[in-house]
């Protein structure tokens, strides 16, 4: 019977102790293996997901962490959204915008400065190595004149230097400004009411001094910009209308003659609205030797030392050049700036056709 009595009991105990541990009254561990599981990283260019991200996670996908629970998201918040940092705001994007007037109320060559006559740039002051070009578009005013609108757009709120480079000899006033973005109404002149004057070229031969009657003259143009580098522009001169305060650079050349150089300052009145420029040719060869540089940007390199078939003829300006003339054409030149060196094998002759067409420029970038 005593037997029986504690057989009973024991039944009893069991069954009690089960139901005690199915109703959740057993220990617990320190937290649900969701929460302590290993967040996978968010890849930066995947968007967070919503409040059911955690109940995705899956508890198998690892064991239960050593360390401190996880802690637990605000209320309808995911756990990688509570764990990743806040994203940075976009910066605000703004424009340079405005418009370059004519004073005369017309353009010499509206046409060329639309299609690279004329650049407008705006570079950040926060930042030298970002920079906008602004796009052109001729717009009719009020008045029935021509003006050309441009905008720099996509800029990061801050403060730009706008600068206004051209290839053409007109002059520009502003020709630089420093703005703080939005900025819609910026106004810049072209001063083309001046006098003009017609440009005459008299070549000579250096020896006999008898004139040089077949001959061609190209205009120069170098400008240095942040965002294309340094633009070089070479083309037929125009030698009517010239503004008497124009600026130019220009080279001529004759077959069997090295080609000469010069600028705005060669001339002289020859009376009538006519101002001359002389030029003595010597037979042989030359070049305007340009050298570039990244230093980090492409620009023109002041000092840089010219060699020709081994011999020293001089150092470039601050313009980034030095013109050379020989008796004959050389086999070899070289240029060094600091550790950077560059040898050409049979510069090209003055008559060739790519020597021609850029007026007579040797450009020599050094890398």
């Amino acid at each position: 019977m005593r037997l029986r009595l504690l057989l009973g009991l024991s039944l009893l105990f069991a069954v009690a102790l089960a139901a005690w541990l199915l109703l959740g009254g057993g220990p617990r561990g320190r937290g649900d293996a969701v929460s302590r599981a290993p967040l996978a990283p968010t890849p930066a260019s995947a968007p967070l997901g919503g409040p059911d991200d955690l109940a995705a996670g899956d508890p198998q996908a690892g064991p239960a962490s050593d360390g401190d629970d996880a802690a637990e998201p605000p209320a309808g918040r995911s756990a990688v959204a509570a764990s990743a940092p806040a994203a940075a705001a976009a910066p605000t994007l703004d424009a340079l915008r405005g418009h370059l007037r004519s004073e005369s109320g017309g353009w010499n060559d509206l046409p060329g400065l639309l299609s690279g006559g004329v650049v407008v740039e705006a570079v950040s002051l926060a930042d030298a190595g970002f920079s906008r070009r602004a796009r052109l578009e001729a717009v009719e005013e009020r008045d029935g004149s021509t003006a050309i609108a441009f905008r720099c757009e996509g800029l990061p709120r801050g403060t730009y230097r706008l600068t206004v480079s051209s290839l053409v000899a007109e002059v520009w006033e502003p020709r630089e400004l420093t703005l703080a973005t939005p900025v819609d109404d910026v106004e810049i002149w072209c001063r083309d009411r001046v006098d003009r004057v017609r440009l005459e070229f008299a070549a000579v031969d250096g020896d006999s001094g008898e004139p040089v009657e077949a001959f061609e003259v190209m205009s120069l143009r170098q400008t240095v910009t942040q965002a294309e580098g340094v633009l070089f522009h070479a083309g037929e001169l125009q030698r009517e209308a010239f503004p008497i305060d124009g600026r130019l650079d220009w080279s001529l050349f004759a077959p069997g003659y090295a080609p000469a150089f010069g600028d705005e300052t060669s001339f002289v009145p020859g009376g009538e609205g006519t101002w001359v420029a002389r030029a003595v040719l010597r037979r042989g060869w030359g070049a305007r030797v340009v050298v570039l540089a990244r230093d980090p940007g492409m620009r023109p390199i002041e000092g840089a030392v010219v060699l020709v078939d081994g011999a020293f003829v001089g150092q470039t300006g601050e313009r980034g050049w030095l013109d050379v003339a020989r008796a004959t054409a050389p086999e070899r030149l070289s240029v060094r700036w600091n550790e950077l060196e560059r040898d050409l094998a049979a510069p090209r002759a003055p008559d060739a056709s790519a020597a021609r067409r850029r007026g007579q420029m040797l450009l020599v970038v050094l890398e």
